[in-house]
């Protein structure tokens, strides 16, 4: 127990000894993303609901993120990224593209001197700039005017980082909160079925870089 006590203290000593820099995050942090997507869809029509099997994409793009109190290490953050998304089910593969808009607000936790854990909570709108939907039959556009998905998402996020020096590990899951299908859709030979309900799903794994 004394032993536990002095690691404890000494790790508070630690703490105290470092340079102001290191406790006192920077109030401007520009951050790079690149990584990849695990995403699927929860979707339904008639009676019938399930998951997709996931797809992989990937996402990048820059975020900045600015400090809210010189005291306090919260960063409200925003940026633009491309993201590759979709889904898979019985030989169809929907892949969907967007450009993201996040906004997030971040906490930085200083452990050391170079290690940081950085929680993060916010939102985020996509919109598609294309996509397609493929089969072995052939293939057709998800945006098409009598396509099945509808071209704009909203989500939620929530996601940490690990962060050593400049360098971050990312991981967060992004739930879509918009139905993605639409009413007005035409089967096609293709696609016979018009879903009712449609929403995304996507975790991400990646790395950043903040200048």
């Amino acid at each position: 127990m004394r032993r536990l006590l002095s690691v404890i203290l000494a790790v508070l000593a630690s703490f105290q000894a470092l340079p102001a820099r290191s406790q006192n995050p920077e109030r401007n942090l520009i951050v790079v993303h690149g990584g990849a997507n695990i995403a699927f869809f929860a979707a339904a029509y008639d009676n019938l609901s399930g998951t997709t099997s996931p797809r992989a994409g990937y996402y990048a793009g820059v975020t900045d993120h600015i400090r809210l109190h010189r005291r306090i290490p919260l960063y409200i953050g925003t940026g633009l990224l491309f993201s590759s998304r979709g889904g898979r089910y019985m030989g169809f593969s929907a892949r969907p593209m967007y450009l993201q808009v996040p906004l997030t607000i971040d906490c930085r936790i200083r452990c050391s001197r170079t290690l940081s854990i950085i929680p993060t909570v916010g939102a985020w709108y996509g919109a598609g700039i294309g996509g397609k939907l493929r089969h072995n039959d052939g293939w057709a556009e998800l945006y098409a005017p009598e396509g099945p998905m509808r071209r704009s998402d909203v989500g939620l996020r929530i996601g940490v980082a690990l962060g050593w020096g400049r360098f971050r590990l990312e991981a967060g899951y992004e739930p879509g909160l918009r139905n993605l299908a639409r009413p007005d859709a035409t089967p096609t030979t293709l696609l016979p079925v018009r879903f009712t309900r449609m929403h995304s799903h996507c975790f991400t794994i990646g790395l950043g870089c903040e200048f």
